[in-house]
Formats: structure tokens, sequence, C-alpha cells
């Protein structure tokens, strides 16, 4: 799971180095709060996966009814309270190290000004991969 969303996090955390024409050599301020985003955004990827692995494991083992873990809103409480703690946390980990620091490099306008922002992005590229990460087994092959 981590390899589909490997590019993608490349991907968003590179939008600095394409937005600025001359690359200047960022302040220590600057060059934690883009450490920082890309490390929380990377875990962020992998607290949400295991939000739905947990789910898909607790449906399939009778625990919750079926469909209750349809991705991107699923129905199961337990669900969407993981995936809400890991997106509230992730985008208060981003804002203290850039927006409530002072240190937001001059490229991280718009959606990128917040930590809100930066999940909501990545989050849309974990959300488009969830179907294919957790398919059914056609033929019942992988099933315990």
């Amino acid at each position: 799971m981590s390899k589909r969303f490997g590019a993608a996090i490349i991907a968003v955390s590179g939008f600095c180095l394409l937005a600025t024409s001359v690359p200047a050599q960022p302040t220590k301020a600057v060059a934690k709060c883009e450490s920082s985003t890309g490390s929380t955004l990377s875990k962020f990827v992998g607290s949400k996966g295991k939000c739905f692995e947990k789910c898909i494991t607790n449906e399939f083992n009778g625990k919750i009814p079926p469909g209750s873990c349809t991705q991107p809103s699923p129905s199961d409480a337990a669900t969407m309270a993981c995936i809400s703690k890991t997106t509230t946390k992730s985008a208060a980990t981003i804002d203290k190290a850039c927006a409530t620091a002072g240190a937001n490099p001059a490229c991280y306008t718009g959606g990128f000004a917040t930590g809100s922002g930066w999940v909501a992005t990545v989050e849309g590229a974990v959300d488009s991969a969830l179907p294919g990460t957790f398919c059914g087994s056609p033929s019942a092959a992988f099933l315990n």
C-alpha cells in the first residue's frame, strides 16, 4: 500500500520545487516546516490505511455489517472516528511546525497554507487508491 501512496506524497511535497523558479536556501524554520510536512503526510497515509484495514477486518469477521467500510466515507462509527482523529492530528502537526511558527515557505499558498489543506490533498490520493487496495478476492483464494 505504501508504494502507491509514496508517489502521491512525493508529488505533493515537491510542489514548492515546481512553484519557485530559483530555489533559495531555506531558513532553519522553513526547512523544519517542509520536513515536518513530508513526514506527517507519510504517517497520515499509513494511519488512514490502518483505519480502513481494521474496518475491513471487522467487516470480514462479521463484527460490523457488510458495506460499513465503503470508501471514502465509511458508515462504521469507529472507522469514522479513527479517520477524523488522524486527519485532525496530522493537520495540527503541520500547522504547529509551519503556520503557527510563521515558517510557511513562500510557495505554501492557497490550499497549501494550512495543515488541513495539505492533508485534504493527500487524502484525495489515498481515497482514490483505497478501493483497489481493499478489493475482494474473486476466487475466495485469499479468504480465511
